[in-house]
């Protein structure tokens, strides 16, 4: 998973050549990997450089940027949030070591009833079902469909746990 923050290269070719270098990455390193910006491309790279799906920021970092209403959290800070429930147990660890020297990591007590409100006024949002991108190795991913308040669910699961 490649978190990145490319709002500073609006109005130029930076946020393409960014997704550039996540393609050389999946097959420099033969990995699937998962590209999450806040501002910019989103996509799933497959290990010969296929985009296999463009992605928005994911719902759970929509919703938890929606109920803060912007005055604790960066939006880039709220998608990194909203990437940790997304990841397996055995890598979550990792990934937060990696939004922490970014800085992207933050502990919240969150509004659990505005978060859901607001994450599935999401356009991704199909009814009561939303489909997410899940990594539970490195380097694999997989698309699920799931109810919406499955997503919450393990999301308050997971950030609810965290500490500084």
């Amino acid at each position: 998973m490649i978190p990145t923050n490319d709002s500073w290269f609006d109005g130029s070719f930076g946020k393409a050549l960014h997704r550039s270098h996540a393609i050389l990455r999946a097959v420099e390193n033969g990995r699937d990997i998962v590209r999450t910006g806040n501002t910019g491309i989103s996509a799933v790279i497959d290990a010969y450089g296929n985009t296999r799906v463009l992605i928005e920021p994911d719902t759970v970092g929509h919703g938890i940027e929606s109920s803060e209403g912007m005055s604790e959290l960066y939006h880039g800070e709220c998608v990194a949030l909203g990437m940790i429930p997304m990841c397996g147990e055995d890598i979550r660890p990792r990934v937060i070591d990696v939004l922490k020297k970014c800085g992207l990591y933050r502990v919240l007590r969150y509004d659990w009833g505005a978060v859901t409100d607001a994450a599935f006024h999401d356009k991704k949002a199909d009814g009561d079902t939303v489909t997410v991108v899940t990594v539970e190795d490195i380097g694999h991913f997989e698309m699920k469909k799931m109810p919406c308040l499955a997503v919450i669910e393990a999301a308050k699961a997971c950030l609810e746990g965290l500490v500084e």
